[in-house]
């Protein structure tokens, strides 16, 4: 037993480890730093605005003596970073990454934008794992930390013990049945031993390029990911990343339920709608299913969902 689990712990340090190199040589998001505060308002990353959402209060005052605190977990070059301390006012922002060069990238944005005259933000390079708090917080943003794990499971019970009890969780993870195109085009990359460095990235792109026009992999690879593609980051993090986890709403709500929290809803909301897909005579039956079979009826029937976007909380709490 003990040896299974010191075998187990060993996998885990050379996953971590692996993610870590990737992303000290791909700092990501690539996006370049602001200059001046976000443009658009991304409701999604504002705790006041999440609450409204799901009619809840926040039950935390906005003033320096009642700061909200906030984890940003897998912060990358910190563009969530920068969005949560400017629709945050006066809040107290704990950004963490893997990532050294991220972390760097990420303290200039915040100073160039002015976001650490919006809200106290500090960073820290550490596992999320790792973390331990003796303040709970009220929101966690966590869109690049789950799908690196080893256990996932893990991810989801260390948000459980961080969240405050009243607290949200805004989660984003990859999607299996939505990836599937995209898979393939990992495992050939990885038949034919290419790594993430330029000249590997380089035949990469030129081997899409010469697939026949009429290759389902090609097609796919035109309309769904040539665009982001353009930088070289979002190419190696797409196709030549050392280790990601996809799921299924199965898996997800095993994974909530294993964890204790409670599912609050999607962030698109009419996107997990059946009318979206079913007309009124089917609609009437599938209505008939349970909601989690409801979502897993449309994960089924939409090929194009690449990933899914939520909201949770501690269990029991209104």
């Amino acid at each position: 037993m003990w040896l299974r689990m010191y075998s187990d712990f060993e996998a885990s340090i050379k996953q971590i480890n692996m993610v870590k190199e990737f992303y000290e040589k791909h700092p990501f998001p690539p996006n370049s730093i602001e200059l001046n505060k976000p443009k658009d308002f991304k409701w999604y990353l504002s705790i006041e605005a999440v609450n409204n959402f799901f009619n809840r209060s926040c039950h935390v005052g906005s003033g320096r003596s009642h700061s909200l605190f906030i984890l940003d977990a897998g912060c990358g070059t910190g563009l969530s970073t920068n969005y949560l301390a400017h629709q945050n006012r006066d809040s107290q922002i704990h950004a963490i990454d893997i990532s050294r060069s991220s972390l760097e990238i990420a303290q200039k944005r915040i100073v160039y934008s002015g976001a650490d005259k919006k809200a106290n933000v500090t960073f820290e390079n550490i596992n999320f794992l790792d973390m331990e708090n003796f303040n709970k917080f009220n929101f966690i943003n966590s869109i690049g930390v789950i799908q690196h794990l080893k256990n996932p499971l893990e991810g989801f019970l260390k948000i459980n013990f961080l969240l405050a009890d009243n607290g949200i969780a805004h989660i984003y993870l990859y999607a299996k049945r939505g990836r599937e195109n995209l898979n393939r085009i990992k495992q050939i990359f990885r038949l034919m031993e290419l790594d993430s460095n330029i000249e590997s990235i380089n035949i990469c792109r030129d081997f899409l390029d010469s697939l026949p026009i009429n290759n389902p992999i090609q097609i796919e690879y035109e309309d769904r990911w040539k665009e982001f593609c353009k930088s070289d980051i979002n190419f190696a993090d797409l196709f030549l990343h050392p280790y990601q986890n996809e799921f299924t709403i199965t898996s997800i709500f095993s994974l909530i339920k294993q964890s204790g929290l409670e599912f609050l809803g999607f962030r698109n909301t009419d996107f997990w709608n059946l009318g979206r897909i079913l007309d009124k005579d089917f609609l009437a039956i599938a209505k008939k299913l349970s909601t989690i079979d409801q979502y897993r009826l449309i994960e089924l029937l939409d090929p194009s969902i690449s990933s899914f976007e939520f909201f949770l909380t501690k269990k029991h709490q209104n």
